[in-house]
């Protein structure tokens, strides 16, 4: 399931975001509906988008370490927690 569909469903279903709360869009007009899903997907936009910015920045400041692990894993193909941990923290 693509992850707009967990986003949608945390909107739609649990009320995780603070604009919206929980609501069931059963017991809504379908003009209310419409709208409602337009801003869901907004939200969900804006979440996907946020969540790509901070995985960046994690990449970003952690790139000699992501370039370490890609580079031994080159050599020895599989690595139990000992290893990786030597790579990442030496």
């Amino acid at each position: 399931m693509s992850q707009g569909y967990w986003h949608r469903g945390a909107i739609t279903s649990l009320g995780l975001d603070p604009e919206f709360g929980p609501v069931g869009l059963s017991g809504l007009p379908s003009s209310a509906q419409s709208n409602f899903q337009s801003k869901a997907a907004d939200s969900v936009r804006f979440w996907t988008e946020e969540a790509e910015k901070a995985a960046k920045q994690v990449l970003d400041e952690h790139a000699d370490k992501l370039e370490a692990l890609a580079d031994a894993l080159l050599h020895a193909e599989t690595m139990d927690a000992e290893v990786i941990e030597k790579v990442l923290l030496p």
